[in-house]
C-alpha cells in the first residue's frame, strides 16, 4: 500500500471524506488520523487532523472499489452506551467492503435494532461525546488534560461551581457544551471515558471507554450484507446522569449559570422510564 503523508486542502479548499480512518498515528508533534483513500486503482494512505471530523462524515461511500448495498437512514436510540462492546474482528465487516486494504485499528461497536443491525465506528462515538470544539479536540489528546484545564468542583456563595480554562472551550458556550462540561467534572465514568481516547491513541487504535449514557438520534450508513455501517451520525442527543449538582460554570473569566431546568427535565424523564421499564428501542449486544 502506498503512503503519502498528505493533509486536508490548502486555503481552506474543501476535501472529499476519505474511503476510510484507521487509526491514531504520532505524526508532525500531534496525534492525527491515518485515511484511507483510493487513487489510481490502488488504496493510498493520507494523514489529517482529527478537528476536520467535527460534525463530519466519516466516510465516503461513493469512492471507487467500495462494495456496498445502498445507503439507509435510520433512528437511533442507545439506552446505555457503557453496555456497548466493540466487535472482535472488525477486518470480518470491513474486509469486503474495502477488498485489499489492510485495516484494523479502528474499533466498531454493534447495535440490534427492528430494522437490523446496526454498527457504528469509534470515532463516530468519540466525536459525539468529546468533540466540543476544536480546541477541545487537541486537549482530549493532551495528557492529563482535564486536571489542568477543568477544576474540580466546590462551593463559592452557597453555589457549587467549576471553572474551565478557555484554551478548552471558547465562549459563548452552547448549554450542549456546559453540560457535557459539568458531566465532566462530576463523573468518574465520564471522565474515564475522555482519558480513554488517549490511552488508546497511545496503542495507535482508534477506540474508547464509553460512558453511562443515553443516546438518541439518527444513523445514516451504508448497508452490508451483515447489517448497516454507520457514516455519519444526525441530530444527536446525548443525554448523561442526572445526579449533576453544579449551579455554575466559569469559562475563562466569564461565569454561565448551568442549565438546569433542561438537566431536571432530563432526570424526570429518565427516572420514569426506569421506574416503568420502557424497552429501549435499539437493544445493545457484544458481538
Amino acid at each position: 500500500m502506498k503512503r503519502g503523508f498528505t493533509a486536508h486542502g490548502a486555503f481552506g479548499r474543501r476535501v472529499r471524506a476519505p474511503a476510510w480512518v484507521d487509526r491514531w498515528v504520532w505524526h508532525k508533534g500531534r496525534w492525527q488520523l491515518l485515511l484511507l483513500r483510493r487513487e489510481r486503482r490502488a488504496w493510498v494512505e493520507a494523514i489529517a487532523p482529527p478537528e476536520r471530523f467535527i460534525r463530519a462524515r466519516l466516510f465516503e461511500p461513493s469512492t471507487p472499489a467500495i462494495k456496498i448495498m445502498g445507503t439507509e437512514n435510520r433512528p437511533l436510540h442507545i439506552q446505555d452506551l457503557s453496555r456497548m462492546s466493540p466487535l472482535l474482528n472488525p477486518r470480518e465487516l470491513l474486509g469486503p467492503m474495502l477488498p485489499g486494504a489492510t485495516v484494523g485499528g479502528h474499533a466498531i461497536y454493534a447495535a440490534d435494532s427492528e430494522q437490523g443491525r446496526i454498527f457504528i465506528p469509534a470515532l463516530l462515538l468519540i466525536e459525539s461525546l468529546w468533540f466540543l470544539s476544536p480546541d477541545a479536540v487537541r486537549a482530549l489528546l493532551t495528557p492529563n488534560s482535564l486536571d489542568v484545564f477543568i477544576s474540580i468542583p466546590r462551593v463559592v456563595k452557597d453555589q457549587r461551581t467549576i471553572a474551565v480554562g478557555s484554551e478548552v472551550i471558547a465562549n459563548p458556550p452552547s448549554e450542549t457544551v456546559l453540560r457535557r462540561l459539568a458531566w465532566l467534572a462530576e463523573r468518574a465514568d465520564a471522565r474515564f471515558s475522555w482519558g480513554s481516547v488517549l490511552t488508546n491513541a497511545y496503542r495507535n487504535r482508534l477506540d474508547l471507554t464509553l460512558p453511562k449514557a443515553e443516546l438518541s438520534g439518527w444513523v445514516w450508513g451504508v448497508r452490508l450484507p451483515s447489517g448497516l455501517l454507520a457514516c455519519e451520525l444526525q441530530s444527536v442527543d446525548i443525554r448523561c446522569s442526572p445526579s449533576i449538582s453544579l449551579s455554575r460554570i466559569r469559562v475563562g473569566n466569564t461565569w454561565h449559570d448551568f442549565p438546569r431546568s433542561q438537566m431536571r427535565r432530563e432526570s424526570i424523564e429518565v427516572e420514569k422510564r426506569e421506574r416503568l421499564g420502557t424497552p429501549a428501542e435499539v437493544s445493545l449486544c457484544a458481538a
